[in-house]
Formats: C-alpha cells, sequence, structure tokens
C-alpha cells in the first residue's frame, strides 16, 4: 500500500517499490491510498504499466467533504476528486476509505446515510472508519458510535433480504468470520499482509504510523533488509492477539477485529488495547449474532438474505 502524505506526488517511489518487488510478476497486491487531486496523465501511465488499485479518501456528500478536506486556500476539494474517481474507473478497481467523525453527526450524516451516497456513486463495499482518537482528540462518545453501527447493521441487513444489497467493511468482516469459522490470529493485516510506503519511500507497518519513528521499518531507496525483518517481527509480534492486553480474556477474540493505529494512539503502548474499541466490537458483534438469528427464524427472509448475499459474493470476485 502507497501512501503519504501523498504518494502520488513521488512516483519515483512507486515505481522503485514495484520493480524491486518483482514488477509484473510480483506476488504481491499493489495499491495507492490517495486524496483524489492527482495528475491524471502520470496516475495513468502508473496504472496502464503497474495494474495497481486505488482508494479514494473521501468522506461523504460534497458539503462535509469539502468542510474535512479541503485545499490549502479554502476551496472545496470533492468535485475535483469526484471526476478523477471516475475516470479511474475505466482502469482499475477502485475502493472508498472514509473516516467517519462527530461533524458528520452535526451536519446531519449518518453512517447508514454514508454507505447510500457511495452506493449511489458506485461504490459498494466502503471502508468507513470511526476517526481515531488522537493528540488530545476524543472522537465520539462511545454510545454514539455504538448505535450508528447498530443502525447500519439492520439497514444493511434487510437490504440484502431486499434484494438491493448495501454493506461496508465491519459488516464483511463480521459476516466472514461466522461463516468460515477460523479464529482471527492477528488485531490487523498491518505489518503482516500489509505494508505502506509514504511519499519519501519511509517503510511502515500501515498508513496509521506514518511519521511515527518508533514504527519506522526502513526506507526503500537504502534498505537494510536484516533491520526490517527485526523490527517488522517486533511488530508482529505486538499485533498477535494472544500478546494483547485483555484479548486472551475476551469472547469476541477470535472474530473482531481493530486498528493497532487506532489502539496505540489511545493508549500510548503498542500492545494494549482502546477499551471504547473493544467494546464497540463486542456489541456489534453481538448485535449482529442477534439479528442473524432473529433473521434465521422467518425462513422466507433468511432464503432471500442468502440468495442475495450469494450473488453479491460472486458478483464481487
Amino acid at each position: 500500500m502507497f501512501f503519504g502524505g501523498e504518494p502520488t506526488m513521488n512516483i519515483a517511489a512507486i515505481n522503485r517499490v514495484f520493480d524491486a518487488l518483482g514488477g509484473d510478476n510480483a506476488p504481491q497486491l499493489f495499491g495507492i491510498v490517495t486524496n483524489g487531486t492527482f495528475s491524471r496523465k502520470e496516475i495513468q501511465h502508473l496504472l496502464e504499466t503497474h495494474k495497481m488499485t486505488l482508494t479514494f479518501s473521501i468522506d461523504g456528500p460534497q458539503d462535509i467533504h469539502d468542510f474535512l478536506r479541503p485545499y490549502s486556500d479554502g476551496r472545496g476539494s470533492f468535485n475535483t476528486v469526484l471526476d478523477n474517481l471516475r475516470w479511474a474507473q475505466q482502469f482499475t478497481r477502485v475502493g472508498v476509505e472514509a473516516t467517519f467523525t462527530p461533524d458528520h453527526i452535526k451536519r446531519g450524516y449518518s453512517l447508514v446515510d454514508l454507505i447510500e451516497f457511495f452506493h449511489s456513486i458506485g461504490i459498494d463495499g466502503p471502508h468507513i472508519v470511526p476517526v481515531a482518537p488522537r493528540n488530545g482528540y476524543r472522537g465520539f462518545e462511545p454510545d454514539i458510535l455504538i448505535r450508528e453501527y447498530k443502525q447500519a447493521i439492520d439497514y444493511c441487513l434487510q437490504s440484502f433480504v431486499e434484494g438491493r444489497p448495501r454493506w461496508y467493511t465491519l459488516l464483511v468482516n463480521i459476516l466472514g468470520a461466522f461463516a468460515d469459522g477460523r479464529k482471527r490470529e492477528y488485531l490487523c493485516p498491518a505489518g503482516v499482509s500489509t505494508l505502506c510506503v509514504d511519499s519519501n519511500g519511509d517503510l511502515h507497518p500501515c498508513f496509521m504510523f506514518v511519521g511515527a519513528a518508533e514504527f519506522l521499518l526502513g526506507n526503500i531507496f537504502h534498505l537494510d533488509k536484516s533491520d526490517f525483518e527485526k523490527r517488522r517481527d517486533t511488530f508482529i509480534r505486538a499485533a498477535r492477539k494472544s500478546n494483547r492486553s485483555n484479548c486472551s480474556s475476551c469472547w469476541a477474540s477470535n472474530i473482531c477485529g481493530g486498528c493497532m493505529g487506532s489502539a496505540f494512539w489511545a493508549t500510548g503502548c503498542l500492545t494494549d488495547n482502546d477499551p471504547a474499541w473493544c467494546e464497540l466490537q463486542r456489541q456489534t458483534i453481538a448485535y449482529a449474532a442477534q439479528r442473524l438469528s432473529k433473521l434465521h427464524s422467518d425462513q422466507a427472509a433468511w432464503q432471500c438474505f442468502v440468495d442475495t448475499l450469494t450473488k453479491a459474493t460472486n458478483d464481487v470476485e
């Protein structure tokens, strides 16, 4: 994953990593997280040459996005970003990552509203994450966030029953965990199956640690592979749930997911969990299980749900 700053400002770093890892024959998947204000000419060449995916940072409809992501001169960036997203869809698979903030609630936007908005612009399954507490910023009050997530679960499950599927990544992860029964060994993929390269060529376990010197894994332009592996292994040990506080005694540990970055910035310790996030996960997982159980008791509704879910899964694949 290439992140920034804005990674498209350093195309040389992207090309260097791609070539170093095997070019077109590389087994890795490459993606760019962008604010969407890039130069199309350079990006088109990159996409056509390397077949990378793009994830756009869009926080919702125009008024909230422009409020949260203006240009330095105060102009809104929404129109440019949306135009570039639609342009990019002709070259590669495009996704969206949105940061859900208290400002969304103040402006009348619920989590459900965001899911519907992204569907309206051709993006299903957006990755919508709550803003992380950091540097004294508290973020959401826990009860508000729990309410939003429960309402989104109700809405999405009903949409599958009605044959008009809507979903977002947290729900997909929960359904996947229920379906396959596999233990989720790590809190998140950071450092385990993903790496982030910032616009200076610095390597990090994920974008949440960009700029944090203590989690720098190296730099692609002068990489010490032995030191890189040592630093990465240390991080992976911290990501393993068996080494994290409270996970071993939590009933949701085998199902839940989280964010190493959010947990660190909330607690100041890499192996500590954010209690608010853990409670959100437990309540969300329990609520999803309750709603699925109720849905299963209605044979006709359950069959509609399964049929729509199967079709949606096949369409994505």
